[in-house]
């Protein structure tokens, strides 16, 4: 499913499974060398998720030493694994809610293509950026034999389109 996501999720979400999985072992240094990332735009991205986590009462906690953990707000208790998995899943969700890569995929499967102009005044997005998300398409449909054409519809064999889409629903778990 991560790879219907926008970058900053899949790097958000990433951070996240570091944080579960390495707690309380783990600090900001050392998770921006891990994904070859600045440590500024790591403390971002961990001021992003700390929001990002508020709805499920969670908190990103540093202490005195540096390092990072998972815990309930307004406590310094690690959260067990099991249900850092269940946030770490209703995350994946919402950002899915939230992708214009899901949210083009959509397109094509519901109006057959995608208008850039539309697109980009309903996203709030220019046109690179547009033409960025279209590549990222692009890749995932290559992936089951398909392309995009100049009109920005799907280029493929009938069967190979269904499978597609049926992919997409199903990894993503979309019902509406």
């Amino acid at each position: 499913m991560k790879s219907f996501l926008d970058g900053q999720y899949v790097h958000l979400l990433q951070l996240l499974k570091a944080i579960i999985t390495e707690q309380p072992n783990v600090s900001i240094p050392t998770l921006a060398e891990k994904f070859s990332m600045a440590p500024g735009t790591t403390n971002g991205l961990i001021k992003q998720l700390r929001e990002d986590l508020k709805p499920y009462a969670l908190d990103i906690h540093k202490n005195e030493s540096g390092l990072i953990t998972l815990t309930e707000s307004g406590r310094t208790t690690l959260v067990k694994t099991a249900y850092s998995n269940t946030v770490y899943q209703q995350l994946m969700m919402r950002y899915l809610n939230k992708s214009k890569i899901f949210f083009m995929l959509l397109t094509l499967l519901n109006e057959g293509a995608v208008d850039r102009q539309t697109f980009c005044d309903k996203m709030f997005i220019s046109q690179a950026t547009f033409s960025r998300y279209r590549r990222r398409v692009t890749e995932l449909l290559n992936q089951y034999y398909l392309g995009l054409n100049s009109q920005n519809s799907i280029l493929g064999d009938e069967t190979q389109i269904v499978m597609f889409f049926t992919a997409l629903l199903t990894e993503s778990g979309y019902t509406s």
